[in-house]
């Protein structure tokens, strides 16, 4: 229901607020005829270059607002790269723009991170593949010493999570 009454309420809103630009939202394509310059931004090329569920309709998704968009943006060199391969592109249409920030964030008192750790964002299923994190740092005595794991978005951990984290000596690390 969300999802349809954001569509109905872009489609009816956007035009009126004198946009000079458009940048689509996980390359989807809200207005197609409106007459704006377009901005699609690249995470990654994993649906194109590894495949995994044939009825996902990402790739020919983003495939589409590749070829509509003005310029693209990459998160990194290397998706640039595989864009590049992949697409018939001009190169002038690309641009790497890293994320990050320079926000200098201090633990709460109530939730101290004190240790290094490796963020995962996002849902743990599929290509995200949460588990593989695990199962690596699990196998990495140099790395587990050093690292703890923070899971941030998502659904709570299932029971069969939690009984791999435990499984794998990360009980006391994983967040």
């Amino acid at each position: 229901l969300s999802i349809l009454l954001n569509l109905i309420l872009f489609r009816l809103l956007a035009p009126r607020l004198g946009a000079d630009l458009y940048h689509a939202t996980y390359y989807r394509n809200l207005l197609p005829a409106w007459p704006v310059p377009r901005v699609v931004t690249v995470h990654d090329m994993i649906h194109e270059l590894m495949p995994a569920n044939p009825g996902d309709p990402t790739a020919a998704r983003k495939a589409r607002a590749v070829r509509r968009a003005d310029r693209l943006l990459c998160d990194s060199a290397h998706t640039r790269r595989d864009l590049l391969a992949h697409f018939d592109l001009p190169d002038g249409k690309t641009r790497v723009v890293h994320l990050g920030s320079e926000v200098r964030a201090q633990p709460r008192p109530d939730r101290p991170l004190v240790h290094p750790y490796l963020l995962h964002v996002g849902d743990r299923a599929g290509y995200k593949n949460g588990e593989a994190l695990l199962k690596a740092l699990g196998a990495a005595d140099d790395l587990k010493s050093r690292f703890h794991v923070v899971y941030f978005g998502g659904r709570p951990f299932t029971e069969a999570e939690r009984a791999a984290i435990v499984q794998q000596g990360l009980a006391a690390q994983v967040v």
